[in-house]
């Protein structure tokens, strides 16, 4: 499934004109599938000014994977109070990415967006979903990230769990909310 995961990934490379842009919200979809015909695309649903989605497919072995994203522009950050996370959720794992780990998640993924190549590069959201996906698998259905907040290389990201399937993601020496993850069961 990760070879799966990096070609839906890979497939955004090939839409240009959203450098600097940023995922607020991805959703990574597995699904059965009656029929077994080989796709790979990729394509715009919706576009403005300032937000925009794009979906990237592949049905592979019976089953379809999407990978959906919906790019903003980028404003400034603004922070919250995460308290709640940490009172109220149970602790999970952490999540820590390194100015290497950025440069070679883009670099095999051919992502050539300026955010991911700066001095204090931004975490590449993908990543960061790939990485849940990766820890909490909880089988075919629907997991979905909204972004709240960037996360910078050797931030570190506490990952805490609500209840069965919600998830919220701190940057805890920031102490505000990076992110919220969800999963959806689909049969």
């Amino acid at each position: 499934m990760e070879n799966i995961y990096k070609k839906l990934v890979t497939n955004f490379s090939a839409i240009k004109g959203f450098d600097g842009w940023m995922i607020a919200k991805a959703e990574f979809n597995i699904l059965n599938k009656d029929i077994n015909i080989e796709t790979n695309n990729i394509k715009i649903l919706k576009q403005q000014r300032n937000y925009c989605t794009i979906i990237s497919k592949i049905i592979d072995n019976d089953m379809e994977y999407t990978l959906v994203a919906y790019l903003v522009k980028p404003k400034p950050c603004h922070t919250c109070n995460s308290a709640n996370a940490r009172n109220n959720c149970s602790y999970l794992f952490t999540l820590k990415y390194t100015k290497e780990d950025i440069r070679q998640f883009v670099y095999d993924l051919g992502d050539y967006n300026y955010i991911h190549q700066t001095d204090m590069p931004v975490v590449p959201g993908f990543l960061v979903l790939w990485d849940i996906i990766k820890k909490l698998f909880l089988g075919i259905g629907k997991y979905t990230i909204v972004f709240k907040n960037p996360a910078f290389a050797n931030e570190v990201i506490d990952v805490f769990q609500i209840n069965d399937c919600e998830f919220q993601l701190i940057l805890s020496e920031r102490g505000i909310v990076y992110g919220e993850s969800v999963y959806s069961r689909r049969s």
